[in-house]
């Protein structure tokens, strides 16, 4: 884990799509709204740019 100016970093055990799934999830248990998903690495190719799945 990793703290720098109130950012928590942790290292997920499972692939980029599916912990983002388990986040969104957790996240809508929690009465909350994923108002929001967005693919910038999708958006980086649009534009000829290599992104690590992050």
């Amino acid at each position: 884990m990793n703290d720098s100016e109130g950012v928590v970093s942790v290292e997920s055990r499972f692939g980029v799509a599916e912990t983002i799934d388990r986040l969104a999830e957790t996240v809508t248990r929690l009465d909350l709204y994923v108002f929001a998903r967005i693919d910038h690495a999708a958006g980086a190719r649009d534009v000829g740019v290599a992104l690590r799945p992050t």
